[in-house]
């Protein structure tokens, strides 16, 4: 039986607009490909291997064989191997918690939160607090079921390194800790766990992107199709007990200290109104929606409306999708600068002026 080329099920081709991405979600990876070459694969998919190594460009088959994207199996075969399901299913109205405090009695709904279906949690402690105090707090009934806590810790005087190590060893839910305006620069990793000290301050919480800050993996992909990752699912509990979206959302949906039980919460948080983000995926978002790395991305700026019900970012990206540039690389350039603008008022692209900038930048990819 002749074979034929196959598409690995748990990779997915993303276009952007001028370059693709191919997300390996089993190891969590991803590599670069020109449009061309995207399009060029999709019409090889099913041919016969005499075909297709007739036809199709010899360095490009090369580099799909070697990192497992496609195979050569029996054409008869090709359809025993089921597409993986788009479908995006949680068990829990909720599922990510940011609390923000200035000392530990921030942490006292965590037990409603817990109820309320939350799994994974961001600690933002402001004021002074001390390895022993923080490890007495720690071994309280409410935190014996907590699955997830990464702690960031503004500061914590006089913190050394074997007690740090000590925390993280004594309570394995902490999936990270970092500890603000030390006295000296520390990293190390106890138990697979991250711990970091370092002389700078608190930096909030920044929505800077890097290609240091993707993710790559089948649940986020399927989440991304239809949901804002970072908006989705999640909670954030104030330093006054102020209930929101998010810590970027400026508007309150009630005060934590006046809930009687979880039900209380979960009916703030099936709210159409508190939920207003959560389906806003980046397909529905002006320029993001022409990025490549749109279901890697978890992005912490606040998506807002037009009066056409489409959405926009006020703040640029630092990675320009139209020119395959990040802010720090040569050849960037603004979105304005290369004919494309996104405002309140729309989304236009100067095509033209567009086109004369790739050719400058980047001559030699179609």
């Amino acid at each position: 039986m002749e074979r034929a080329l196959g598409f690995s099920k748990d990779c997915f081709v993303v276009p952007g607009s001028l370059q693709s991405a191919i997300y390996d979600t089993r190891r969590q990876d991803y590599a670069l490909v020109s449009n061309r070459y995207a399009a060029d694969l999709h019409t090889f998919i099913g041919k016969s291997e005499s075909y297709v190594r007739a036809h199709m460009d010899p360095a490009l088959l090369q580099f799909l064989i070697e990192r497992e994207y496609v195979y050569f199996w029996p054409a008869g075969l090709l359809d025993r191997f089921a597409d993986i399901s788009m479908s995006y299913e949680a068990p829990f109205p909720l599922e990510n918690a940011i609390i923000e405090g200035n000392d530990l009695s921030a942490l006292e709904p965590l037990n409603l939160l817990l109820e309320a279906g939350c799994r994974y949690f961001l600690i933002i402690l402001h004021d002074p607090v001390s390895p022993d105090e923080l490890g007495r707090y720690l071994s309280t009934a409410e935190f014996r079921t907590i699955p997830t806590l990464e702690l960031h810790l503004n500061k914590m005087p006089q913190a050394r390194a074997g007690q740090l190590k000590s925390l993280v060893h004594k309570f394995p839910f902490i999936s990270s800790l970092c500890v603000y305006n030390g006295r000296r620069e520390q990293f190390f990793i106890k138990n697979q766990i991250p711990v970091a000290v370092t002389k700078k301050a608190f930096p909030g919480l920044a929505s800077f992107k890097s290609p240091d800050t993707f993710f790559v993996n089948l649940q986020l992909f399927v989440e991304s199709r239809s949901h804002n990752p970072y908006f989705h699912r999640k909670i954030y509990i104030g330093p006054d007990g102020g209930i929101r979206s998010s810590p970027e959302d400026p508007e309150t949906h009630g005060n934590i200290h006046h809930l009687n039980d979880a039900g209380d919460i979960v009916r703030i948080v099936e709210g159409e109104h508190f939920r207003r983000y959560w389906n806003v995926s980046k397909d529905k978002i002006d320029v993001c929606r022409s990025c490549e790395f749109r279901y890697m991305c978890v992005d912490a700026r606040l998506p807002l409306p037009r009066s056409d019900g489409s959405w926009y970012f006020a703040d640029e990206c630092a990675y320009n999708p139209f020119l395959c540039k990040w802010q720090w690389e040569s050849g960037y350039q603004a979105l304005v600068d290369c004919g494309v603008r996104s405002d309140p008022d729309g989304f236009q692209v100067d095509e033209e002026a567009l086109e004369a900038v790739r050719q400058e930048t980047w001559a030699d990819i179609s």
